[in-house]
């Protein structure tokens, strides 16, 4: 009777053993590290190996590739592959993909990002994948652009939407944008980003982190109102951001010359690098903000500094469902955000955080003020977005419901 049970035990383990993998390739245009390229990560990592044969391919191989390689997951760098449309390369890229795809004969391709979501899609359907998913982390067209620009991306994303068997958006309100667009309806589904409990450092030694990172650049060095005893006894405001016009952080720093003339103690740093940093520190110079406002560049783990700001903002004029939001809540942080893309769907305006208009230097500076003058306040909303994140945006959700859009086995 033992023998006979064992038997069966172990027939159950075979079968699970013999079933084959499910051959996944997960595509993204960049290989820095964002949003969309910790979604491409946790998602990697998240799929269960022993059911799961993952790769990933990328443009490049910056700081998401390093990563991936830590975990055991396999990548493959296309060097063509970048955001810049370039006629000639993506030719190159179209044609690599291609020949990627019929040599590995995935049974799914996740495209995340607007071009490789083009590309991929049309690659995919040459070389005959049976389930094409674009997962759209942002809307292009949302971004300060020219109505032609804007329409020619539109027909883009509707064309890749169409070839794709079924296109993830990270929340409801990005789903709304395109609801009216034809015959595409049945394929768009909602899945949220997820997150893990992060391991934050403590405030004092966050800071000393950053200001160590600003005493490396030789204009702070030379500028006698930068002093990191006085620094630390001041209230920090933060943002965690690429230096990308739609993060509006051109906004955000003229926001802070009126805080500065009522509080000189209030200092606002960003975390990041990107295409504006000169054009930033240009304007942090003719504004005379030299002393209030500071650049950090890009800082590897930023999330991890997060408990060195009072308050954490983010002011886009357009955003998917923001990380950065989700790892300030995880480090109960009071936010000030805008009313774009999934954001309302983390933050309750006056309730877990401060929800105002995009593009409008007031508003800005009347939420800093806002907290600043009701401490109260900021303690009860950054509890609350804490208990939301907690118990909203996990990686294990995220993971299971984008299984669901895989298939079963390989028939």
């Amino acid at each position: 009777m033992t023998f006979s049970n064992n038997s069966g035990m172990l027939g159950d383990i075979n079968s699970s053993i013999d079933k084959p993998k499910i051959k996944v390739l997960i595509i993204i245009t960049k290989s820095n590290w964002g949003g969309a390229q910790k979604y491409v990560f946790d998602l990697a990592t998240g799929l269960p190996k022993e059911s799961y044969d993952i790769e990933v391919i990328t443009g490049g191989e910056g700081l998401l590739v390093e990563k991936l390689k830590e975990h055991g997951i396999k990548t493959i760098s296309i060097p063509e592959l970048g955001r810049d449309v370039s006629p000639a390369k993506d030719i190159q890229v179209l044609f690599k993909l291609i020949s990627i795809f019929k040599e590995k004969k995935p049974n799914v391709i996740q495209l995340n990002s607007t071009k490789i979501g083009g590309l991929g899609a049309v690659a995919g359907r040459i070389a005959g994948v049976k389930n094409i998913i674009f997962v759209a982390h942002g809307w292009a067209f949302n971004e300060n652009r020219s109505s032609l620009s804007k329409i020619l991306i539109k027909i883009l994303y509707w064309v890749t939407i169409f070839l794709s068997n079924k296109t993830i958006t990270v929340s409801n309100g990005m789903k709304s944008y395109i609801k009216g667009w034809p015959f595409i309806q049945n394929k768009i589904i909602t899945i949220y980003n997820g997150i893990n409990k992060e391991e934050y450092l403590p405030k004092m030694e966050a800071r000393n982190t950053i200001e160590e990172v600003l005493m490396k650049d030789s204009r702070f060095l030379s500028n006698n109102t930068f002093r990191t005893s006085d620094l630390n006894k001041n209230t920090w405001i933060g943002t965690i951001a690429e230096l990308h016009p739609i993060k509006n952080i051109d906004l955000a720093i003229r926001a802070m010359t009126e805080i500065k003339k009522k509080r000189k103690d209030v200092k606002y740093f960003v975390i990041g690098g990107g295409e504006k940093k000169d054009e930033l520190d240009s304007l942090i110079t003719e504004l005379n903000l030299n002393d209030t406002v500071f650049l950090t560049g890009p800082i590897p783990n930023a999330s991890k500094y997060l408990k060195a700001f009072d308050i954490f903002m983010l002011i886009s004029r357009s955003e998917g469902l923001p990380y950065a939001v989700l790892e300030a809540g995880l480090a109960e942080l009071p936010v000030i955000v805008t009313k774009v893309g999934g954001i309302p769907e983390i933050v309750t305006n006056m309730e877990s955080g401060q929800i105002i208009k995009p593009n409008s230097v007031a508003k800005i500076t009347n939420a800093i003020e806002y907290f600043l003058e009701h401490p109260e306040e900021e303690k009860k909303f950054a509890h609350a977005l804490h208990k939301k994140v907690s118990d909203v945006f996990s990686i294990k959700n995220m993971v299971k419901d984008t299984c669901v859009q895989f298939p079963i086995d390989k028939s």
